[in-house]
């Protein structure tokens, strides 16, 4: 993994925001806790809704970030955060003071800045028959939405998730409600995943 060099990363978007102004930003892998000031800086000018999907993992499991950037993303970049994406291996590797509890790793990302936080659980319990999400917000009980398992595993499951829930925040959705329109979307682009080569599946995004 060859992180963007934080100096092109900032010309790149004067480029693309000096031709077009976003209704909505999501971000997935960053790759390096010195992009960070970058963006930061960027979105504070923006003030439009902002999806972070934390990917600080691979699919196989290999290490995408450096030690230095869960601390880093918390710290700097939550306060302009409006949905964080987490799965459940994600929330706990963001927040390991919680010691693996959930409920206290979402309440203390929220502490942070972000306004929701939407842990996903298709990498918890495989052995089960749903996949749980659990939507949180400040000064309110966490919300369960259940999704049947899918006999597939998929690459880009979580990217599509928090993409869906960006277009919806863009479009003029409440943050609740585009949580919940991109949930239904994205279950559906995994319904009707398709096989390329001999990876995982990629959803269905333009499938109908």
């Amino acid at each position: 993994v060859i992180p963007t060099d934080p100096q092109l990363l900032d010309e790149q978007l004067e480029v693309l925001l000096a031709d077009m102004q976003p209704d909505a930003v999501k971000l997935g892998l960053l790759g390096a806790a010195a992009q960070l000031d970058v963006i930061v800086h960027r979105l504070a000018a923006l003030a439009v809704p902002v999806v972070c999907d934390p990917v600080l993992r691979a699919g196989g499991g290999a290490d995408l970030v450096a030690a230095d950037f869960p601390s880093a993303l918390r710290r700097q970049l939550l306060p302009q955060v409006t949905v964080l994406t987490p799965n459940a291996a994600e929330a706990r590797r963001l927040v390991p003071e919680a010691a693996g509890d959930l409920d206290a790793s979402a309440a203390a990302l929220l502490a942070d800045g972000c306004t929701r936080v939407l842990i996903t659980g298709g990498d918890e319990a495989e052995a089960s028959n749903s996949v749980v999400n659990r939507c949180y917000q400040h000064h309110a009980a966490p919300r369960s939405c259940e999704w049947p398992r899918l006999p597939e595993t998929f690459h880009g499951a979580g990217c599509t998730l928090a993409s869906a829930i960006a277009a919806r925040l863009a479009l003029g959705d409440s943050p609740d409600d585009a949580i919940d329109a991109g949930q239904r979307w994205t279950q559906r682009a995994l319904a009707r995943a398709v096989a390329v080569g001999g990876g995982r599946r990629i959803p269905g995004r333009f499938i109908e």
